[in-house]
């Protein structure tokens, strides 16, 4: 059909936050929030970043990977 059932996974360390599904879709977009703590990255903030990987939810088998991007914290 074209369209994708996409959704977001934004990673940082080992806190993990899901977006909800952007159904039937050819530009997903999503307008939330999440809350990660930089506590732990406080001496090395430098070298942290964010990764955001993007998915189209499969109502059969493993979800379908569709990109990836890494944000440095030191550029946010």
């Amino acid at each position: 059909s074209g369209t994708n059932d996409a959704y977001v996974t934004i990673t940082l360390g080992k806190e993990k936050f899901l977006t909800s599904v952007a159904e039937k879709t050819v530009t997903p977009g999503w307008n939330e929030e999440c809350d990660l703590c930089l506590g732990n990255y406080s001496r090395n903030l430098e070298e942290a970043s964010v990764q955001l990987n993007l998915y189209h939810r499969s109502l059969f088998g493993s979800d379908d990977f569709l990109g990836h991007v890494t944000l440095p914290l030191r550029d946010i």
